[in-house]
């Protein structure tokens, strides 16, 4: 299985049903990556108005 470049990332995460969660920091957004079609979508992108969960934006 090839799966590509992913691009930088600090954290991955699987889920029960087999996903594959990456952040993408160099697109501000996380990835999910699904083994069984090898296809690789954009899960969750963030704004910078909107900012991470665990920053504060004042």
């Amino acid at each position: 299985m090839n799966n590509g470049q992913k691009g930088v990332s600090d954290s991955l995460e699987t889920h029960s049903n087999g996903l594959i969660y990456a952040s993408n920091n160099e697109e501000n957004a996380i990835n999910v990556f699904d083994p069984s079609n090898e296809t690789t979508l954009t899960f969750l992108q963030f704004c910078e108005s909107t900012g991470w969960v665990d920053t504060s934006k004042r």
